[in-house]
Order: C-alpha cells, then sequence, then structure tokens
C-alpha cells in the first residue's frame, strides 16, 4: 500500500512539472515559437499570374454601346480596407471631367452636375450655393432648351440631375430623401444603392454647402472641395428639314461645363482615414493615409497636366509612374452631302500617349478617333469608321491592317451606337 501512494506522489509531482510553464533566468516565461509553411507563402509569389480578357480595361455599354477604358496605375494596399490609388478612365468623346490626363479623367470621389456652356453664367446659371438644404431642383439651372441657330438641344438629352462618382464604388444618382423612408433623421439626399447624405454648411467661405456620404458599411466621404471645369465634353444636334421634296440636315453644338464638389477625406467605422490633398487650382496632389500609405501627383506645364505619380515618395520604397502626351488630327465628321455647310472637319486633340511603369515597361495609348462626332445614320453622311489602340506593357500584340501591330483595334460607327473588335 505504501508503495502504491509513493507510486502516485511521483506522478503527480512528473505530471505537475509538465504542466507548469516552463520559466526562463529572470524568472518569467518563455515565448511561443510559431512556425510558418513558408513554402505555401512562397508559392504565390513563384507563379506567374495569368492575363483575362480585362487585361486592357475596356468596357462596352450594352445599352448605348459606348466604349470606355478604365486603369488603375497605382494601388497601395494598407491595413484598412480603404483605398489609396490612382485610378483614370477615358470616355467616348472629349468628356474628361476631372482632367488630370488630357483625354484620360482622373478619377477622384466627386459630386458633379452638368451645365451647358452656352448656359453657363454667375446668375442663375450655375450650381446654387444651398447644394444640400434644398430639393435638388431648386439649385440645379432649369433649362428647358437650348437653343442654337435653327433648333435647340433638350435639357433630358446633356443633364442627368446630380452625380455621385466614386472610383472603385460606382456612379450614383442621387435623390431628394423621400417621405417616409427609413433613413436616419439628418439624411437630406439618399441614392439607389442605400447611401444617405447629410449638409456641410459653409465650405468655401461664401455659403456654398457641401455633404457628408455615408456608405452602407459606415464608410463616411466629405465632399466640400469646390471645384469647376469648363468646356469639358460637347454635345452635337442634328435636325433634319425639308425643301421642294429634298431632305437637308442642320449641325449645331454646344459644350458641357460642371460644377463639383471634391471628396477631401474618407473614414471607415474603425476611424481609418483616407486624406486627399487639392492645390489651389483644384488639382489633386497627394493622396495619404492613416497607416503610412502615400502617393503624390506631380503637374508640368501651363496647362498642368499630371507628369509624374509617386508611391511612397521618400521612401526605400519609392516608386514612379510617368506620363507623355501628345497631339493627334482627328476626322470628327465627314458631311459632304449635308446641307447648309457641307465639310470634313480636322482636329488637333491633346492625348495621352504613353505610361511608364516603374520597371521601365510602357502602356501606349493612340485614342485619338475615340473623338470623332456622330452623325445621322443616312446616306447624306459618311458613316467612316475610327480606330485606336492600346499597347499593353507585356507586350501582348494584335495584328492591325495598313499600321505596325497593336494591342487592341475597336473600330467605330460614326453614328457612335455600337463598337466591335477588330483583329484584322
Amino acid at each position: 500500500m505504501a508503495r502504491l501512494v509513493a507510486i502516485a506522489l511521483l506522478s503527480a509531482a512528473f505530471l505537475g512539472f509538465i504542466a507548469a510553464p516552463v520559466q526562463a533566468q529572470g524568472g518569467s516565461a518563455l515565448g511561443v515559437k510559431h512556425h510558418f509553411d513558408w513554402s505555401k507563402k512562397l508559392q504565390a509569389q513563384s507563379e506567374l499570374e495569368a492575363l483575362d480578357h480585362t487585361l486592357l480595361g475596356d468596357q462596352i455599354d450594352l445599352q448605348s454601346g459606348a466604349l470606355t477604358f478604365q486603369q488603375v496605375d497605382v494601388s497601395l494596399p494598407g491595413n484598412s480596407g480603404l483605398e489609396v490609388s490612382v485610378h483614370r478612365t477615358r470616355a467616348h468623346g472629349r468628356e474628361s471631367i476631372f482632367g488630370g490626363f488630357k483625354d484620360w479623367t482622373l478619377d477622384v470621389p466627386v459630386i458633379r452636375t452638368n451645365i451647358p456652356s452656352s448656359q453657363w453664367s454667375a446668375t442663375n446659371g450655375r450650381w446654387g450655393k444651398q447644394r444640400c438644404s434644398l430639393p435638388l431642383v431648386s439649385s440645379i439651372p432649369y433649362q428647358h432648351r437650348v437653343a442654337q441657330q435653327d433648333g435647340f438641344t433638350e435639357s433630358r438629352t446633356y443633364n442627368h440631375g446630380v452625380i455621385m462618382d466614386i472610383p472603385g464604388r460606382g456612379v450614383q444618382q442621387i435623390l431628394d430623401n423621400p417621405d417616409g423612408a427609413s433613413w436616419p433623421s439628418t439624411a437630406k439626399k439618399v441614392t439607389a444603392e442605400g447611401w444617405y447624405l447629410t449638409c456641410i454648411s459653409n465650405v468655401d467661405g461664401a455659403g456654398t454647402e457641401g455633404f457628408y456620404a455615408f456608405a452602407p458599411n459606415g464608410d463616411r466621404y466629405k465632399f466640400d472641395k469646390v471645384a469647376s471645369r469648363r468646356y469639358v465634353s460637347k454635345i452635337e444636334t442634328w435636325f433634319a428639314w425639308m425643301d421642294f421634296g429634298n431632305r437637308f440636315y442642320t449641325y449645331f453644338s454646344d459644350y458641357m461645363s460642371y460644377d463639383m464638389l471634391a471628396a477631401t477625406e474618407v473614414v471607415d467605422v474603425h476611424g481609418n482615414w483616407v486624406k486627399y490633398t487639392y492645390d489651389n487650382d483644384g488639382r489633386l496632389t497627394k493622396i495619404d493615409s492613416n497607416d503610412g500609405r502615400r502617393i503624390d501627383l506631380l503637374y508640368s506645364g501651363t496647362e498642368g497636366w499630371v507628369s509624374h505619380v509617386v508611391a511612397n515618395p521618400g521612401t526605400a520604397d519609392a516608386r514612379t509612374w510617368t506620363y507623355q502626351y501628345g497631339v493627334k488630327s482627328v476626322l470628327e465628321r465627314n458631311t459632304e452631302s449635308a446641307n447648309p455647310s457641307p465639310t470634313n472637319k480636322y482636329y488637333n486633340y491633346s492625348m495621352l500617349t504613353a505610361v511608364t511603369l516603374p520597371d521601365g515597361r510602357s502602356w501606349t495609348y493612340d485614342l485619338g478617333g475615340m473623338n470623332a462626332e456622330s452623325v445621322p445614320g443616312t446616306n447624306l453622311c459618311k458613316q467612316l469608321a475610327q480606330t485606336v489602340s492600346v499597347a499593353h506593357p507585356n507586350g501582348v500584340a494584335l495584328p492591325h491592317r495598313g499600321g505596325p501591330p497593336v494591342m487592341l483595334v475597336r473600330r467605330f460607327p460614326r453614328s457612335g451606337v455600337h463598337a466591335a473588335t477588330s483583329s484584322q
């Protein structure tokens, strides 16, 4: 019996020794060692990533047939889900809403409305100062039609109300808060996607109102940078008339200008933030975040186009993207049989031609043909095709008839309705 008790005591002591924490010199417990499977960690870095159909950034609107290009040049990962990145978009026509890259627009979180340049004036021709507290219809200039020469352009053809455009989160129509909707009591405006907006008073010292925009996930955007751009895009109107049995066409046009509120800050529900800094001319110069990410945008020339984008400036991880521009003569329209002014109209367009990456590879662009104007789909106006091209930094090429190899060929009928891929 005594032997069994002794064995039990020894077993208890042994188990206690195993269970007790191992003590290092000085009495502190040794830290727990973590083991990593480095083969799995390095596997993703050793594999080549296949390019898919999105490699060129081209998108076609299935409703209108309009072609656009979208590109993210820089995107810095961080500790939050808030983006620190540089986006740019090339739309059909001349529309470069926020500027930045000539025919490409720098995509910045913005709330905007467009106004015909012929109606742009300081009195009743601009987006009003009470942009949030009053109904939208009372702050947007009411234009039933834009009269030009012998015809007019209805307002529905050029204005779509007030739009909120946030890179990576889409374009949304801003609506007045409907009665009885289950929104916070402070909400003044809403969107169909579940966002709501509240007011910021006197953001410019002149009485102009701004917005806080709240996303469904709790992210809050602060739109308080007043900005505007003149002669951004163009609208054309053709109308037919009969004279002694003959049909004639008359053409007139107007340019669109924009009043905007750009974002200066976005904050998530955990307090993480990303800030946007602008110069006195309203140009974006810096994007930075609370976790240390930063992108600088540098401008050159009197026109002020982006020349360089620098990620992590002033650090060992600094990287630079370089932007080059050129000019191309584009046949806007061919109306040899139209009246009263038959003409072939050429115009010299400034455009982005190349983007050099930090590793020396480059995107190259020839998108001047996207500026061509639409014309009526009749035999009075020749339906000439336009060719544009994009060259990917990785060198994938498609043959192009009548010129050097290019990445992608898009042919635009002059009616501007459809776009098709060509690999001729």
